[in-house]
């Protein structure tokens, strides 16, 4: 409607008219002092109009009993009405399951008008007697009784009443496997051939906005007319939401002649100021509003029928006749709305079809991604059909800090600032997201340097105006019908199409689409990345491994004893500070960085001088200059901490120091204790001067447990772990970025300085853990200018005497190697033979065990037998061969355990357990101990290990005592087992 009706808008229960072509009256329940137990209390002005009623007035009949107005059989047929109308009103709990899930009702729903045909009358004439009677709800207890001929001079066919054939008729028109607008067009075409007193039958349908569209047009043939509504957009003003509620309520809305009677109701005193509500009324007086509207547009008559899809409006079929006035009777109005809804239950199938196909399109043009190098690539083939697909106008890519492509319209697309707002704005990620810039709708995600973005301009600009199809019939009308498509063009309600949901499923498709496109193709590139950088943290620790061995090799014969022992003992130390860098890996890897921090006792400059000897083969190697500086006494007492944490803080920033020096340069490490932590950032602060940029990440005062604040405040001390190198400096701007992981930077103009690697994140999530901080400070080399950089690692720590009594039990690394760390064996044998059963591929495992378990055995006079198998079925060959062995008395052979690996051929260690379990329980042997000896450090192959029977897992490579105490279970066991069974031997 144009502005013109906007102070006159719709209301349900404010229009108290009728339309003149039939007869209105209202009936309410009472059970008292009325026979037929209905009171009339409402009638249409018109009613003494009617043949079949008797009195003067309207007053004769108001507050009368309804069979005084009515024979007796037309009041039980009205009664029966009234029961059928009011139980549909009831909910049938009676006859619903209790699983069955129920929704509130619109607060508009109501059941069905029930209906019947009466002769009221006496007239002999039975075509002139009859009428429809009609039943509907109104106001609480009161039901509305509309009364029409069933043949009329302005009905809309011109032969007989219709029936069921007739709209079997109907649906019979619509053709095999169409669609939506093909079942709707040939719907529109019957039913205006089926009614040939309206000339125009249109079909409406209303977009997701609220405008509507006119999709098909069907003109009475023979009939005269210029114009054309096809094509036609109307604003959702046209239909007030009032409007289409009360269409959606009713199925069908007439009104019979735009210039036509209005007829006004009468009811009885107690109800004179009460509006009777007749929003479910079929002959309800349209506004006048509405009325001339259609006036302007030349329409004499029309007929609205709804077309509801899935419970929402999806349009509705439009009917206007111009040159009479048209009284559509109950049964040609029932025909059109049956046979409407059984389309709109076809549209909805063809919907939900046409979406899985469309669907099924794009999966398969998707499916195309992989035959092209980029993404790139693929949008600028694929991406029209794409736009089609989606409904978008324009798509736009755009790479991190590179470039923006622009497919589709140039007209409608986005800047370079606008691109980087959208990744700021919403928090960018690989969730669907939706915006509107300057009347564009936008959808957006980013994947890793990617943004996309699909964009739809504005509804006007896309939309071709049919301008004026009917001039107006009065000049100077306040409603002008093609007033308001000037109105929709300035000022749209709503400027873009709207995002459906099924367009928003699609775009997820898309969105997963090239999510997977774009992560496989960085794939390759960051999975060499990391393996660079995993390589660094493993190279470094085998640095020393080799370094020491070398040494060794040169100077054989040369070194003394004492030499060459401190030489092994920094390979070995190496060794398991290689193999502490692959548990921090995994960690990072299982974001268990958070695991807990152990509390045991060293010395404080243990971690500087530990360091600082393994990392002395690689220094010399790199020809670097490494020194320590720990001084007593501060350095002399103990302290409570996580050595193994600490010394690989130290070891790793020894190992980038080294790294990124040059040949003759220097690197120290060197330890320091403060007092307080005042103490310590006031040093740091002094020592930053030197440099030319610094940073502090973390803080030792923040993010703490209770726990962890109550240890830092009985803290006597802090201690302060710093390494400083002569080397090529950072970057002031990289500074912050140093401890990410995976995480390169340049150092210096040369690439093979490039990459930190995993060393420095490791060293931050160890601090972190410790409720430590982490200072770095730089000078970048430049030309004629030294450089420099310094790491310094604050952490709290308690001396022993603060924190109480902690046994000593130190990093292994702080003992000396010789010093044995296995259990002596100590069980009275007698000459019994021991069979130990080693299975692994590898012959240098075997070899290395077989050494373990026999220098262990050494000295105890037990006869050991160690048994070998390379895989696992030789392995089931062997074990059954030593519990075979049996010569009885003091003299038998005692199977004691097995040492198994897990990945072996032929027959993997797990399922070789699982047959040896088996072949234990079918045969009555005693349970031998298996033993787990696997570099397999994942959780899930050890529970699969125990679920197939093994015991104890021990990991390669081992630590020191962890074969021998292995060792001592197995014998231990296979003897108590002996001596409960009372047997000799196995």
């Amino acid at each position: 409607m144009s502005d013109s009706c906007s102070g006159d808008p719709e209301r349900l229960a404010q229009i108290g008219h009728i339309q003149g072509c039939g007869y209105l009256f209202a009936v309410q329940e009472t059970t008292t002092g009325y026979p037929s137990g209905l009171r009339i209390v409402t009638v249409s002005q018109n009613i003494m109009e009617a043949p079949w009623v008797q009195g003067s007035s309207e007053s004769d009949i108001l507050g009368k009993d309804l069979g005084d107005m009515l024979r007796e059989e037309c009041v039980q047929t009205v009664r029966s009405l009234v029961t059928r109308y009011t139980q549909a009103s009831q909910p049938r709990n009676d006859r619903i399951s209790p699983k069955v899930n129920r929704t509130t009702a619109d607060v508009y729903s109501c059941p069905a008008a029930a209906h019947a045909g009466l002769v009221p009358g006496e007239e002999e004439d039975p075509t002139k007697a009859a009428f429809t009677f009609t039943l509907t709800g109104s106001d609480p207890g009161v039901y509305l009784v509309e009364v029409e001929r069933k043949h009329g001079p302005h009905s809309a066919r011109a032969h007989h009443t219709p029936g069921l054939l007739q709209m079997t008729d109907l649906m019979g028109c619509i053709p095999v496997g169409s669609n939506s607008l093909v079942s709707t067009a040939a719907l529109c075409d019957a039913l205006a051939e089926n009614m040939p007193a309206y000339e125009r039958v249109i079909v409406y349908r209303f977009a997701p906005d609220g405008h509507g569209e006119v999709i098909h047009e069907c003109i009475k043939r023979g009939f005269q007319v210029e114009s054309s509504f096809l094509g036609c957009h109307f604003p959702a003003s046209d239909i007030p939401p009032i409007a289409r509620r009360l269409l959606k309520l009713k199925g069908v809305t007439f009104i019979a002649d735009t210039s036509g009677q209005r007829v006004a109701i009468s009811s009885i005193p107690e109800r004179a100021t009460t509006p009777l509500d007749l929003s479910r009324s079929a002959l309800r007086a349209p506004s006048p509003c509405h009325e001339q509207y259609l006036r302007n547009m030349g329409v004499r008559a029309s007929m609205a029928v709804a077309i509801t899809v899935g419970g929402e409006l999806w349009g509705n079929i439009n009917f206007h006749a111009y040159t009479r006035a048209v009284h559509p009777s109950c049964e040609e109005r029932i025909l059109a709305e049956t046979t409407v809804a059984i389309t709109g239950a076809l549209i909805m199938h063809y919907e939900r079809q046409e979406i899985a196909t469309t669907a099924l399109a794009l999966s398969r043009m998707l499916g195309r991604l992989k035959d092209y190098p980029r993404v790139n690539d693929f949008l600028s083939m694929e991406h029209q059909a794409l736009r089609d697909i989606l409904e978008v106008d324009t798509i736009v890519l755009y790479e991190h800090s590179r470039s923006t492509t622009v497919y589709g319209k140039k007209d409608i697309s986005l800047t370079l600032s606008e691109c980087i707002e959208l990744l700021n704005g919403d928090g960018p990620g690989e969730t669907l997201f939706f915006r509107s810039l300057e009347a564009k709708g936008v959808a957006f995600f980013s994947v890793n340097t990617f943004l996309v973005v699909f964009l739809r301009g504005r509804i006007a600009d896309q939309i071709k105006w049919a301008g004026n199809p009917d001039a107006s019939m009065h000049d100077g009308a306040i409603v002008g019908p093609r007033a308001s498509f000037q109105q929709f063009m300035g000022t749209p309600a709503v400027p873009f199409k709207l995002w459906s949901q099924a367009t928003t499923d699609l775009l997820n498709m898309v969105r997963r689409g090239f999510s997977s496109k774009i992560y496989a193709d960085a794939l390759p590139a960051a999975q060499q990345e990391t393996f660079a950088h995993v390589s660094h943290e493993l190279r470094t620790p085998f640095h020393g491994v080799m370094g020491s061995l070398e040494m060794l090799e040169e100077g054989h014969g040369t070194m003394d004893a004492e030499e060459q022992l401190g030489t092994i003992h920094s390979a070995v130390r190496c060794g398991k500070s290689m193999l502490s860098t692959l548990d921090d890996i995994l960690d990072i890897a299982k974001n268990r960085n958070n695991t807990e921090v152990a509390r045991r006792r060293f010395a404080a400059s243990s971690p500087i001088l530990l360091a600082v000897d393994a990392m002395k083969p690689f220094a010399i190697t790199e020809s670097v200059g490494l020194t320590a500086e720990t001084g007593p006494p501060d350095d002399a007492f103990e302290v409570v901490g996580d050595m193994r944490r600490v010394k690989t803080v130290v070891q790793n920033l020894v190992n980038n120091a080294i790294k990124f020096t040059p040949r003759e340069g220097k690197v120290a490490a060197s330890h320091r204790v403060f007092d307080s932590l005042q103490d310590a950032t006031d040093w740091w602060t002094k020592e930053t001067n030197r440099f030319e940029a610094s940073t502090w990440i973390g803080s030792p005062t923040s993010d703490m447990t209770d726990s962890a604040t109550e240890g830092t405040s009985r803290a006597a001390r802090w201690h302060v772990y710093c390494v400083e190198d002569s080397g090529v400096g950072v970057l002031p701007a990289d500074l912050p970025h140093l401890v990410a992981a995976y995480k390169q930077v340049s150092h210096g103009v040369q690439k093979s300085y490039a990459g930190t690697g995993l060393g420095l994140h490791i060293c931050k999530a160890h601090v972190e853990a410790m409720f430590g901080a982490l200072g770095i400070a730089s000078t970048f080399a430049e030309e004629g200018k030294s450089g420099g950089t310094l790491f310094s690692v604050v952490l709290p720590l308690c001396s022993v005497e603060e924190e109480g009594a902690v046994d000593d039990v130190g990093d292994d690394t702080e003992k000396a190697v010789t010093k044995t760390t296995s259990t002596p064996f100590c069980h009275n044998i007698g000459s019994r033979k021991i069979a130990l059963v080693v299975v692994d591929d590898h012959k240098v495992n075997v070899k290395l065990i077989e050494h373990k378990i026999r220098r262990h055995f050494r000295g105890s006079g037990a006869d050991v037998q160690v048994l070998s198998a390379t895989d696992g079925l030789m392995a089931l060959d062997v074990q059954t061969a030593a519990r075979h062995a049996r010569v009885g008395g003091s003299g038998g052979l005692v199977l004691a355990g097995i040492f198994m690996d897990f990945h072996l051929p032929n027959l993997d260690g797990i399922e070789c357990t699982r047959r040896i379990r088996v072949l234990e329980a079918a045969n009555g042997w005693p349970r031998v101990t298996i033993c787990g000896c696997t570099a397999d450090v994942t959780e899930g192959v050890r529970n699969s290990f125990q679920d197939a029977g093994g015991d104890e897992v021990i990991l390669k490579p081992w630590r020191p005592g962890q074969v021998e105490r292995a060792c001592n279970v197995m014998v231990a066991k296979a003897l108590d087992d002996e001596h409960q069974s009372g047997v000799a031997g196995i």
